[in-house]
């Protein structure tokens, strides 16, 4: 006998719809660019009708910052990981090797950053996302420095805010990635860590 299939919950109903809304909009985005990507593109991309969309978003500037939240979310789980681990310098080299490796949101982070400067609205929110993410990274950098017994050479939020200039110029100077390659940033950022570490004092 075939198990009882139980049904959704209005709340699990909306949140599933949410997240099929929002796979469907990475897909578009990557594929056609921010100024490409209309509601209309990314309802058929999800199979839902335009107003299922709006339901969830007000629009594809909220869809963009919902993506990049997730994103940021994901990567800060991961440095809190990291900075637990205090001294591990392998680990924080492993998860450098392996950073932006997604080619679609590679695109996506070029996106982001182009409309942020475009959108004075959302550029607001994008910097917010920004420094909430560079804070955490210097918390990492500064236990990091502290487990060698190396004074920083200047504040942490800048040898991050440095790391993330690295990922982000990578990104837009490289040719296109394939799904799984490494992101050369992460050795650019390895040598740039490494420099200062070892550095004479």
């Amino acid at each position: 006998m075939a198990p009882v299939r139980q049904r959704l919950t209005r709340v699990e109903s909306r949140a599933q719809t949410r997240q099929h809304v929002l796979d469907a909009a990475r897909q578009v985005f990557a594929r056609t660019g921010f100024g490409g990507a209309t509601i209309d593109a990314i309802a058929a991309e999800a199979g839902y009708t335009k107003g299922a969309v709006y339901s969830n978003f007000d629009s594809k500037e909220a869809i963009f910052l919902e993506l990049l939240s997730v994103h940021m979310a994901r990567e800060l789980d991961q440095l809190g990981l990291l900075a637990q681990g205090g001294h591990d310098k392998d680990a924080l080299d492993a998860w450098l090797t392996t950073m932006n490796s997604d080619a679609d949101w590679s695109l996506l982070a070029i996106e982001l950053q182009l409309h942020a400067r475009r959108d004075t609205s959302f550029g607001a929110q994008y910097a917010k996302l920004q420094s909430v993410h560079r804070n955490a990274l210097a918390q990492l950098i500064a236990r990091l420095f502290a487990a060698h017994a190396v004074e920083p050479p200047g504040p942490v939020e800048d040898i991050a805010a440095g790391m993330m200039a690295m990922a982000q110029g990578s990104a837009l100077l490289r040719p296109p990635m394939t799904a799984g390659e490494s992101d050369p940033a992460g050795r650019l950022i390895k040598l740039f860590l490494d420099a200062l570490l070892n550095r004479s004092p």
